[in-house]
């Protein structure tokens, strides 16, 4: 049985601060320095880690090169592994190791 999908209430909470972090990196030089799927994946993995608050993944386990594991490893199975809410923007784009080493520059701008 697979997991529920994120409850669509989150999904728009995670929106709205989305839009705010977006709309805030006009403030910096963010669109000079990094491209825009940099910046994007950046706001939205701050955005994810606002509303899934303080127990949360800390940012670095979120834009880490590997997923971070939370169990020891399993035997392999028919069935494909659950994505990692927590990692979604980064498995969008497909981000290299460099690019996530951007997106963590990134993140330094919104502190």
């Amino acid at each position: 049985m697979s997991p529920s999908p994120t409850p669509r209430p989150v999904l728009l909470v995670v929106g709205r601060y989305f839009t705010t972090l977006s709309q805030k990196r006009y403030r910096t030089p963010l669109c000079v320095l990094f491209p825009s799927n940099i910046i994007a994946t950046a706001c939205f993995v701050l955005a994810q880690h606002m509303v899934d608050g303080a127990l949360s993944p800390s940012l670095d386990a979120r834009i880490s090169a590997t997923p971070p594991s939370s169990s020891l490893p399993t035997p392999p199975s028919n069935q494909p592994p659950d994505p990692d809410p927590s990692r979604i923007a980064i498995d969008h784009f497909g981000l290299t190791k460099e690019d996530l080493e951007s997106v963590a520059g990134t993140l330094h701008f919104f502190k």
